[in-house]
């Protein structure tokens, strides 16, 4: 497989929609913020600015011509709502729980579950996080296990920060994604487009304190290290070697 095509592979447009949406000016989040509340601008209108709304009524139904009509006072609403309206709201625009997002080119990621990592290694990531919005509070969905979306992970050098916080076992793959900072959890996060995520590998907790990579035919163990880095290290370098086994797509 050449360069492009595994960029082709598993490098998806909503990847890229991450990363523009995280990184956006100061003049464009004072936009997003007014489109996306744009259902406060009638009581912004009246309460804040004292007009009277059946004066506005074609900004209050179309916003992109307040927008046109009245740049400036577009603006101001626009940093009101940042001021105001944006802080743990469900549906907040993606940058203002996440910063200084960059591509995270194709590689190995390894993401934590409280979930039996087999079940999630052969299903996928079939159920994420669908838009952009509130995606920086998905812990707080109540829907969440309904259609495809965007999930989290760790690159290999920071995988084992994920123990125990975000499950106890875990799954190793192969995707590209978006790497941010979170302001919530203070630390840089993988975000991925959870179809995208290939050659899925469960990484066990065994009873004794090591980590195991087990044949999915025979679960009998093939490697098994007290040290998980020591795991995802052997993974990575054998995973020619031992993919039909350990491995799913």
């Amino acid at each position: 497989m050449n360069a492009r095509s595994i960029i082709d592979e598993y490098y998806r447009a909503e990847v890229g929609d991450v990363k523009r949406g995280i990184n956006l000016s100061n003049d464009e989040k004072i936009v997003d913020a007014a489109y996306n509340y744009s259902w406060k601008l009638e009581t912004w209108l009246e309460n804040v600015m004292g007009y009277d709304p059946a004066s506005k009524q074609d900004w209050i139904e179309d916003i992109s011509a307040f927008q046109h009509e009245d740049p400036d006072l577009f603006k101001t609403f626009g940093q009101w709502v940042i001021n105001t309206s944006i802080s743990t709201d469900y549906h907040d625009p993606v940058w203002t729980h996440f910063d200084r997002a960059d591509t995270v080119k194709p590689q190995w990621l390894v993401h934590w579950t409280k979930e039996s990592p087999r079940y999630v290694a052969k299903q996928g990531f079939i159920y994420g996080h669908p838009d952009l919005c509130g995606l920086g509070l998905t812990c707080y969905k109540r829907d969440r296990k309904q259609q495809p979306g965007y999930n989290f992970a760790f690159d290999l050098r920071d995988a084992s920060k994920g123990h125990n916080k975000y499950g106890d076992e875990a799954v190793m793959f192969f995707a590209g994604g978006v790497e941010a900072f979170h302001y919530g959890d203070a630390e840089y996060q993988v975000i991925f487009w959870g179809p995208d995520a290939k050659h899925r590998i469960p990484i066990y907790a065994a009873s004794n304190g090591e980590w195991t990579v087990v044949n999915k035919h025979t679960e009998r163990v093939v490697y098994h290290n007290e040290n998980f880095d020591a795991v995802t290290q052997w993974v990575e370098d054998n995973f020619q070697r031992y993919a039909s086994v350990i491995a799913y797509d």
